[in-house]
């Protein structure tokens, strides 16, 4: 069986080539990538080889055969496979260089080889003696990338090694001892042919390095994806920047107009409170010293009143307006006295809690009151309510507020420009979502809001 290169052995390993050359043609045709041409043509060089001696082609017309050829054209397209494998275009230009020439080089040869058929009357020994010289300076240079191979230690450099060194093994007994034995005094004296190592040689290193290519696709799939998630997570990045921008702004426009509020209530409670003040003490000495009478007795009454109440309602304008009453007694009464100074003759605010019995980081409870403070000035302002209740309930650490009204409503499309002179809503969830809570909108036409605001405390 062995002694016979017609026989079904070798036609199996031909068969096997074969297979692997359109396979791989065909992947290439598909994504484009070189290394699946040149391993391609690499096995169909080789199989056309062994055809050649399987078929007998050239035995009685020298002429007729390729053999040569084919192998130059075998070494040629091996090089290139390698090249595109191995990582030398990124970690050694000038090795890839090197390799790429040679691979080109080959190719020239084989091109020489067939050329000496035309270029003498007796070719044959000028073409054996060129086949020879040339390829013994391949061995030569093949053994350099082998040994420039050990030193890459990666995994491909590593089966490429293992699969090259058993066909260049087998080839280089075949070739070493053609020397000394014709394939015909081989086969006679150890009963198989000579060009069997050659043969199982090509076999094994075809069958890795189609393990090589198998593993090399798994691997650019798997870099393909990463490069995907890689480009993802940078555009999460870029968007939870931009947010963090976006929340930024807003949180300056808030601290601003927190300032100009405290200012504001400062202003008022020095300038304006003071006036009123002395106003109140003026008034107090002339309704002492009046002349009494029933009308004017009923007008001082009145404006004394009017001064009081004035007085009042100013020095509770500054304490809501500004932090003192948060940071003293906490969030609930801040809360509940916004409702009682808010609450309107059609107008009804109620606040309901539980579990909120103790104080919140005050910087947290600022937060959350300037956007109740909001969320109860659009009530005012736009919802046409005449019923609003305030909810507040702390349970596991998470804060649960509540703000609903019996209004006219609105499509929350409009949420953005819902109120031009103040946060607005979007502006208040992007809040919301700086203190890493959630909020939730549920409002339309003719049946009223609910806001539910969960926050992390």
């Amino acid at each position: 069986m062995w002694n016979d290169l017609t026989s079904n052995i070798y036609s199996f390993f031909i068969g096997g080539l074969l297979f692997l050359f359109t396979y791989h043609f065909i992947i290439y045709l598909q994504y484009r990538k070189k290394f699946y041409l040149y391993y391609s043509l690499y096995t169909l060089s080789l199989s056309l080889y062994l055809l050649e001696w399987n078929l007998g082609i050239g035995l009685s017309n020298p002429l007729l055969s390729f053999k040569p050829v084919l192998l130059y054209l075998s070494n040629g397209f091996y090089l290139f496979f390698i090249n595109e494998i191995l990582p030398f275009k990124d970690t050694d230009p000038k090795w890839y260089r090197i390799i790429n020439t040679m691979g080109k080089i080959c190719l020239i040869t084989a091109g020489a080889i067939w050329s000496i058929y035309f270029m003498f009357e007796d070719w044959l020994k000028p073409q054996i003696l060129f086949f020879n010289i040339t390829t013994c300076l391949y061995i030569v240079f093949v053994f350099r990338v082998l040994y420039k191979l050990i030193t890459l230690k990666t995994v491909y450099s590593k089966y490429i090694l293992i699969g090259s060194s058993i066909y260049f093994l087998g080839a280089f007994t075949t070739f070493t001892i053609s020397f000394f034995l014709s394939i015909k005094e081989f086969s006679q004296a150890y009963g198989f042919q000579l060009l069997s190592f050659t043969v199982v040689g090509i076999a094994i290193e075809a069958l890795v390095f189609a393990l090589i290519i198998g593993y090399k696709n798994k691997e650019t799939e798997s870099a393909k994806i990463m490069a995907q998630q890689n480009e993802q997570l940078q555009k999460q990045k870029v968007n939870n920047l931009l947010k963090e921008q976006e929340i930024n702004i807003i949180n300056a426009m808030v601290e601003g107009q927190e300032n100009e509020r405290n200012r504001l209530a400062s202003d008022l409670h020095d300038n304006v409170g003071a006036t009123l003040s002395a106003a109140k003490l003026q008034f107090d000495h002339l309704y002492k010293n009046r002349q009494s009478t029933a009308q004017s007795d009923k007008i001082f009454e009145k404006t004394a009143q009017l001064l009081e109440d004035a007085y009042k309602e100013l020095r509770n304008f500054a304490h809501i307006k500004n932090n003192g009453v948060i940071a003293k007694y906490g969030l609930l009464p801040a809360v509940e006295r916004l409702a009682k100074t808010t609450s309107l003759e059609n107008l009804n605010i109620e606040v309901q809690h539980f579990g909120l019995d103790k104080k919140l980081n005050n910087e947290k409870e600022i937060a959350l009151f300037r956007v109740i403070q909001e969320l109860t000035n659009n009530i005012i302002k736009h919802a046409d309510a005449t019923e609003a209740s305030i909810s507040l309930t702390l349970r596991d650490d998470i804060l649960n507020i509540i703000i609903e009204d019996n209004g006219k409503g609105f499509v929350q499309a409009t949420t953005a420009t819902y109120n031009p002179t103040g946060m607005g809503l979007n502006s208040i969830e992007k809040r919301i979502e700086r203190m890493e809570g959630t909020l939730e909108i549920d409002s339309s036409l003719g049946k009223g809001t609910s806001i539910i605001i969960e926050i992390p405390v």
